[in-house]
């Protein structure tokens, strides 16, 4: 070799030398680089109509409930740093994972912690509602950020946890049920299992209710949409099953705002159930007008409850047709990679449109959205046998699938649509769960878990 002249290197010594470089570099590094890669597949973040009428709230400062005011406030909030929404974005992905890496770190090594938890982050069923700004994104951050926090032994973590239970609560009452097994990774192992058990309950009412006080604080203008979401397509799906003659189903809507009382056999004659409240209460051929009153919202609810007690196994049937759906969903339903509508979106002055790169992450998603992977119900199944493996164990992977298996218990009766985004923390909880118990048994953590 002459003396000053390197020799040159070949294929395969740059692949050790990256190789190399890439084992040096700290866990913090890895997860940063992942939560960009996971930024920029998305950026600025996707909008449906809506997102874009939240975002309208946001800008407004008016919160109504037709959206979750809790949500609605903290992206006020977020919209003081950065308008639009990009903040949203960096905030439930953020929390997914550094609180996903948080909690693995209580079962792996910390290098295996970060990995994980970018490839959940980034795998097609969880990234295609993750890059969607919607309560259910936000929810699934506020969830894993919670359970990362509370493991660790800091009161001010735990603290923190506390309060990203009482968001998740905000952006969905139905997850209160799933908020017990993730409070339960906080409460000592040796307690009684009774007590252990009853102090998350504990905790999570106080939880749920400081969500509700908090919603109730910071709604301006009622709308009762969350209420008719759920019963009038209860009411409606019901009563279509059973073959009412003459005036039946007038004395069935009894206090309701129909529009048109002679027409409304016609109106409900479908055969189908009813999966959306939209067209019920909008356009020309709906049977009802939107609710405007407490009286009318204390009607409604009377008609609902007088319709499940008279025809409860039809009202069954239809909750059982909801499930089936929610799981079996797939396909490119399951995706949604807009950025929003650019007439509605005009006045906010947010315009966005796909790079090529958000274009190839684009077409990756709707591959996989096409296979099985994007179904549910693989994954609930998935949670179902973490539970059984993990059964005689304190677990983060147990406590994962536990909390997707009691959210689909209280979607299976309050599930107000049938949609991809409503199943997602089912979707999310299996595939954390599975990841956390994989990595466990393959690199456990080099001392034990709390």
């Amino acid at each position: 070799m002459i003396r000053g002249i390197a020799p040159r290197m070949t294929a395969r010594d740059r692949v050790t030398q990256a190789g190399r470089w890439l084992a040096s570099r700290s866990d913090r590094w890895y997860l940063f680089a992942g939560w960009i890669f996971f930024v920029l597949a998305c950026y600025p973040g996707y909008l449906s109509v809506d997102s874009t009428l939240q975002l309208y709230q946001v800008r407004s400062g008016e919160y109504s409930d037709a959206f979750p005011p809790v949500m609605t406030f903290v992206w006020s909030v977020c919209e003081n740093v950065l308008a639009g929404p990009f903040p949203m974005i960096l905030l439930q992905s953020g929390l997914f994972l550094f609180g996903l890496a948080a909690l693995l770190r209580t079962v792996v090594t910390p290098r295996v912690a970060a990995l994980t938890a970018i490839c959940v982050l980034l795998f097609p069923p969880v990234f295609a509602t993750m890059a969607v700004v919607w309560p259910d994104p936000l929810m699934a951050g506020c969830l894993i950020g919670a359970a990362g926090a509370l493991v660790q032994p800091s009161k001010r973590w735990q603290m923190a946890g506390l309060v990203a239970l009482v968001v998740a609560c905000g952006c969905r009452p139905e997850i209160a049920l799933a908020v017990v097994p993730i409070v339960l990774l906080a409460v000592p192992a040796p307690a009684a299992w009774w007590k252990r058990i009853g102090l998350a309950l504990g905790v999570t009412i106080a939880i749920a209710g400081l969500a509700r006080l908090a919603d109730w604080g910071l709604t301006d203008t009622k709308t009762w949409e969350r209420q008719q979401r759920l019963m009038l397509t209860d009411t409606v799906s019901t009563v279509r099953r059973i073959h009412l003659k003459e005036n039946g189903p007038a004395k069935a809507f009894a206090g309701m705002q129909i529009v048109d009382v002679k027409d409304l056999p016609n109106r409900l004659s479908t055969k189908h159930d009813a999966f959306d409240w939209y067209p019920l209460a909008h356009g020309d051929k709906r049977p009802f007008d939107l609710v405007t009153s407490d009286e009318q919202a204390d009607a409604l609810a009377a008609a609902w409850r007088r319709t499940i007690k008279k025809y409860p196994l039809s009202y069954v049937k239809h909750r059982e047709l909801v499930v089936k759906n929610l799981l079996m969903l797939g396909g490119h339903s399951a995706v949604f990679d807009s950025f929003g509508d650019v007439e509605l979106l005009a006045p906010l002055h947010h315009r966005a449109i796909a790079s090529g790169w958000q274009d190839g992450i684009r077409a990756w998603v709707r591959a996989i959205a096409a296979t099985p992977l994007m179904k549910p119900l693989v994954w609930l199944l998935l949670a179902i046998a973490v539970v059984i493996v993990e059964r005689k164990r304190k677990s983060p992977a147990k406590s994962l699938a536990a909390s997707g298996l009691l959210y689909l218990a209280t979607l299976a009766l309050l599930s107000p649509a049938v949609e991809y985004r409503l199943a997602h923390w089912i979707v999310t909880a299996g595939v954390t769960a599975g990841a956390a118990l994989l990595v466990a048994w393959r690199w456990p953590a080099q001392t034990p878990s709390r």
